[in-house]
């Protein structure tokens, strides 16, 4: 281990393999998929600690110290889509649909800037209404604060995308939920639904310009250590600016996929926290946020934990009170 700026001390590929016992770093491409599943899979506190400080040094290294504040927005709970995974589905009945104004919006952004948040996230289901008056919003929020805008509006078409980018918006964040094609027809409830169609559409925005988000739900059925690390193979290969990793949350309102999570499954928090640090190695100088999800599943704390794991961002939600309880991606999250 070498010194760096400031006297602090940086990573080289020789410091990850740090005894006997740690799982061998990855040099040719077979033995990745084995580093990979030997972190996955340790449950030693010794041993993760190692994993957490292989994490933390890179961060360091390659992302800096500074801890980045996203201020979240939720401006609309109507969906057209029917993910089984989401409480905001199109077939949920039950959910009070709403939709923010501009005024709310920009009145949100205002906070935010107040809090000191450098990024304005302005997330919703994929609701086709949005399009029609969202670049003047976009707008207002670039004159009137300066903030960074970063958008999480599901699958749209190339001119919406386009127009938003030309409107000022600088991120988009679009997860690929999972490599594995049968968990994501699962997730996505159609035999049709493949991973691969978002793959292009992240492409597409790289082109357009947009600093690309993607990333992951930890621990929904199904899933199993190979397929997570198939997914962290594929966030490498996408060379992501942001990649985004949270808990599966079975929603209450869906029966059978419903229920309370306990501290060996996959969703967690160690589990999301060890494939938040595995991507910090894979993915050195992407920003990692750590987001309202992961309480859901530990305590506030999670957030903490997550900087020290290759975190380097925090989201706190902005939602007007009033509408932020009916925006359930996943319930119980623990507000910052």
């Amino acid at each position: 281990m070498g010194g760096g700026p400031h006297g602090r001390p940086t990573l080289s590929r020789g410091d990850i393999q740090m005894n006997a016992d740690t799982p061998e770093a990855p040099s040719p491409a077979t033995r990745q998929q084995e580093f990979l599943l030997g972190w996955l899979r340790e449950e030693r506190p010794k041993r993760l600690e190692q994993l957490w400080r292989m994490a933390d040094l890179t961060r360091a290294q390659f992302a800096g110290d500074t801890v980045h504040v996203w201020g979240a927005v939720k401006i609309s709970n109507h969906c057209v889509d029917d993910c089984v995974f989401c409480g905001l589905r199109a077939e949920n009945r039950e959910l009070k649909r709403y939709r923010m104004d501009a005024d709310e919006i920009a009145s949100c952004a205002k906070r935010a800037l107040e809090l000191g948040c450098r990024t304005v996230l302005l997330q919703s289901g994929r609701d086709p209404q949005l399009a029609d008056n969202l670049c003047d919003v976009i707008g207002r929020i670039r004159e009137r604060t300066g903030l960074r805008v970063a958008l999480s509006l599901g699958e749209r078409s190339e001119a919406e995308l386009a127009a938003w980018r030309k409107a000022g918006a600088s991120c988009y964040l679009l997860r690929f939920m999972t490599a594995n094609t049968t968990l994501y027809r699962l997730l996505h409830g159609g035999p049709v639904d493949d991973p691969r169609r978002r793959l292009p559409l992240l492409s597409t925005l790289k082109r357009l310009g947009y600093q690309v988000g993607s990333g992951v739900l930890v621990g929904f059925p199904g899933q199993s250590h190979e397929s997570l690390a198939d997914d962290l193979e594929l966030m490498r290969t996408l060379d992501l600016d942001i990649v985004t990793i949270g808990p599966y949350i079975w929603p209450a309102e869906f029966g059978a996929w419903h229920r309370t999570p306990q501290p060996g499954d996959a969703n967690s928090p160690q589990t999301v926290l060890k494939v938040m640090a595995l991507a910090r190695q894979l993915c050195p100088g992407a920003e990692i946020p750590s987001g309202a999800a992961l309480s859901s599943v530990g305590t506030v704390e999670a957030h903490g934990l997550a900087l020290q794991r290759g975190a380097n961002a925090v989201v706190v939600d902005l939602t007007p009170p009033g509408t932020r309880g009916e925006y359930r991606c996943y319930p119980d999250r623990v507000a910052l």
